[in-house]
């Protein structure tokens, strides 16, 4: 069994904060510490280290990393190449593009690749399109969602059926928890700071009208991103923004320290999967007020019974406000509720152990493996709804060169047809 190898693709970026990053730098340690042979492969979006990458090499985990390339096809060939140098029997090409096409080449030599659907939006629509419900040979050995939402639609998708199994990213459970105090209410908004999906500016000025209308409320905005800059200028610019702090990036310690000392969460997304800052918040005893999306949410939360779930960001969000600051023992009670929940189901034991679970059972199944693999001449086209990919320069020349390749087209049947001998 620990013969085994499994790859995880990954990225890394100097201002990462994301869920998913947190999630891997749990799991892969903890996997290794279990006797599986797990390796990180890491496309780096700058040109200095991360934290992924400085986490890993600090864990001693075996890794790969190199500068993210220019074009979708000098990514694939990167990752072909270190599946190459590796030779796993497992590849878990995580939110990783590239990483994703080089897995169905090795997906059509015998090794076994793992999706993990992360959240609900178009990055993650495409991934199920081509590697789902997509070519049979190339598509997935087993499905990792995190939420339920995510389960029901992949399910839907995978004809014949794959093995699926929901496994959320599972967080620690702190010791202490968070307490009420009688002059101060704390809410705390976690994550990147982005307008797309995350909405932070209207986060901001739902904090800002918070305040305005709690002389005892504060907020704090923990995070970066290309938003920053408008999350600024919007509390600089309210009259009451002196009681709503930007805390930039903070380390690990320092979430769970600023988590201890809140007494709400807020999460007022377009989407998500199954948020790990919602979870780390919840298993903190925070009470988390969110807006009601598609996928995780209604899940994770009952509202009234371990949180509040908010229809808008503006009067739906400032009344749950206001009822938790008003209802003490609604407070207390949905407190309790919320660590319960991530204790009972979503710990990082739990979430673990059936990853563990999961990649133990592939192994014993595994096929042989056909190495090396061989890069592919012609890659399709990555689905459009990944939206963000460079493509290759002949890609970039196509729409210019296509009219000319016509004409000459024409032309050369015109002068076949002038010199045809007569019969």
């Amino acid at each position: 069994m620990s013969s085994s190898r499994i790859v995880f693709a990954h990225y890394d970026a100097p201002e990462d904060v994301g869920g998913v990053s947190t999630w891997l730098q749990a799991l892969v340690p903890a996997l290794r510490c279990r006797g599986l042979d797990v390796r990180i492969h890491i496309l780096n979006l700058a040109d200095k280290p991360g934290p992924n990458l400085n986490y890993f090499k600090a864990a001693g985990v075996p890794l790969r990393a190199a500068r993210w390339p220019q074009t979708f096809r000098q990514g694939v060939r990167q990752c072909v190449e270190w599946i190459n140098a590796d030779r796993p029997d497992i590849y878990v090409p995580n939110s990783v593009l590239p990483a994703y096409y080089a897995g169905a080449q090795a997906r059509l030599q015998g090794v076994r690749t793992i999706g993990v659907l992360h959240a609900d939006d178009a990055y993650f629509s495409a991934v199920m399109d081509e590697f789902i419900a997509g070519n049979p040979k190339t598509r997935f050995s087993a499905l990792v969602p995190v939420s339920e939402y995510l389960s029901r639609r992949v399910q839907a998708l995978a004809v014949p059926p794959l093995p699926c199994q929901r496994i959320p990213c599972g967080v620690p459970i702190p010791d202490k928890t968070t307490t009420l105090s009688p002059d101060r209410f704390k809410i705390v908004y976690l994550g990147r700071l982005v307008e797309e999906q995350k909405k932070v500016s209207e986060v901001t000025k739902a904090f800002c009208e918070a305040a305005r209308r709690h002389p005892t409320l504060e907020a704090v905005i923990a995070g970066e991103g290309p938003a920053r800059a408008s999350v600024e200028r919007i509390i600089a610019q309210h009259p009451h923004g002196n009681r709503v702090r930007l805390a930039g990036r903070l380390n690990h310690q320092e979430i769970y320290d600023l988590l201890l000392s809140s007494q709400a969460f807020v999460l007022l997304s377009d989407y998500e999967g199954l948020p790990v800052s919602l979870l780390e918040a919840m298993a903190c005893g925070v009470v988390p007020v969110c807006l009601k999306i598609r996928s995780g949410i209604d899940e994770l939360i009952r509202t009234g019974y371990n949180g509040l779930v908010v229809d808008d960001r503006g009067e739906s969000f400032q009344a749950a406000v206001s009822r938790l600051m008003a209802e003490p023992a609604l407070w207390k009670q949905c407190s309790v509720k919320a660590r319960a929940t991530v204790e009972k189901e979503f710990s990082m034991a739990t979430c673990h152990e059936k990853w563990f679970s999961l990649l133990t059972g592939l192994q014993q199944s595994a096929p042989a493996i056909n190495f090396p693999l061989v890069m592919a001449k012609k890659l399709p086209r990555p689905n459009p709804k990944f939206a963000w990919y460079e493509p290759d320069a002949l890609d970039r020349l196509l729409p210019f060169m296509n009219p000319i390749r016509n004409k000459i087209g024409r032309w050369r049947r015109l002068v076949f047809k002038q010199n045809k001998p007569a019969n």
